[in-house]
């Protein structure tokens, strides 16, 4: 009875609040009234109560770093454990023409399970980005040396340990990530690469053709402008020879219904590194949402329990 009477009081707070949006009186105080007295009801209720434990396991701070090529923003997720003072860091890098948001859920996941969590903007990533930088300006390379310099000041933050940091991303970020972990194996625990964009050199090659005539800016993806420094960048890099001599654990996870970026060059990878787990997610686009999110979450946190001591 008690859950009968609950799903009543919430079809007729829906139902109250369709009426008040045909007559155009609904707002920010309609909105909070059903937000309060429906959805925050009882403890009980997914919504609240997940809410609520969330905000118990970890805290938000937001971290800016800085240097003379600009700001960079980003948000660090904390465990809260009154028996612990450092935790094993995880940082997450967005894709191409996106921000921090785009791996924020994997922070929340990540944290609950125990671990920090750092993600940022990268400079002139996007035209949404909150750190400073101009997306003509911007290239894998110019993205390389953002995700350095924070490994570097993320070694300073009172809550890291140091000695256990696995760094990883989406897209363009999780190529990102493999360049870095392979300039810098000693600071690296472990690799996580989500539908890496390890096919940008390719994509490049067939659409501008022949190195001199790359154009100032130009076109990808179907409408994201770049300048001449993101070709030129990556023109004769040779991705895979760079990228695995990281000989630490990796993970690549991709979908089989990737649109933007073919599988066949994360299973190519995969067969590259010398300690790689590959999985192939049924269904997947290029970026995991419901179901497909759930998955990767689960192989995520799997692999960084595995890789460190917590």
């Amino acid at each position: 009875m008690k859950t009968r009477t609950k799903v009543l009081i919430i079809i007729f707070f829906t139902l109250a609040f369709c009426i008040l949006m045909i007559n155009g009186k609904v707002g920010e105080k309609a909105a909070e009234f059903i937000t309060e007295n429906v959805l925050k009801k009882d403890d009980e209720t997914n919504v609240s109560s997940a809410g609520q434990a969330l905000q118990e396991e970890y805290t938000m701070q937001e971290i800016l770093i800085d240097d003379e090529n600009g700001k960079i923003y980003g948000q660090a997720y904390v465990p809260v454990d009154e028996k612990k003072d450092t935790f094993p860091l995880v940082i997450l890098s967005h894709g191409l023409n996106n921000n921090f948001n785009a791996v924020s859920f994997y922070a929340y996941e990540l944290a609950k399970h125990g671990f920090a969590v750092y993600i940022f903007d990268f400079r002139g990533g996007s035209q949404n980005s909150l750190s400073e930088g101009d997306m003509l300006s911007m290239s894998v390379m110019t993205e390389v040396t953002d995700l350095k310099l924070v490994i570097e000041q993320a070694k300073t933050w009172d809550f890291v340990d140091t000695t256990q940091i696995i760094i990883g991303g989406e897209d363009q970020g999780g190529l990102v990530s493999a360049i870095v972990a392979s300039d810098m194996p000693e600071d690296i625990t472990g690799l996580i690469m989500l539908y890496p964009y390890l096919s940008v050199a390719d994509e490049l090659h067939n659409q501008l053709m022949y190195h001199e005539l790359i154009p100032d800016t130009f076109q990808i993806r179907g409408g994201i402008t770049l300048g001449l420094k993101y070709a030129k960048d990556v023109w004769d890099y040779d991705i895979y020879e760079h990228i695995t001599k990281y000989t630490g654990p990796v993970l690549i996870l991709h979908g089989d219904s990737d649109q933007v970026v073919d599988i066949l060059y994360s299973e190519v990878a995969s067969e590259k590194f010398s300690k790689s787990e590959f999985y192939i997610i049924e269904g997947g686009e290029h970026s995991f949402t419901g179901r497909y999110f759930n998955i990767a979450c689960d192989y995520m946190v799997k692999f960084v329990e595995k890789h460190t001591d917590t």
